[in-house]
């Protein structure tokens, strides 16, 4: 493990989550053949938000969809 790299348990408790390694794989599986490292991590870091997401949702901490279209159309100004 990388000095820097916090453990994966670590990342898991904090935020709750559970991304399996064959959801990670499938994920990087379905990759193109040319696909970089960035890629993969890019894929990796999509199923962890996706997955905060999900348990933010679980948790009662959503927002409305209104005011998700609010916040956005202040930040593409």
């Amino acid at each position: 493990m990388l000095d820097w790299a916090p453990e994966p348990s670590t990342l898991i408790a904090e935020v709750g989550l559970m991304i399996t390694k064959d959801e990670i794989l499938e994920a990087i599986r379905c990759l193109p053949d040319d696909a970089t490292l960035d890629d993969a991590l890019d894929v990796i870091f999509l199923l962890r938000s996706i997955e905060r997401g999900r348990a933010q949702i679980e948790a009662g901490q959503g927002i409305p969809h209104d005011e998700a279209r609010r916040r956005m159309a202040q930040w593409l100004r």
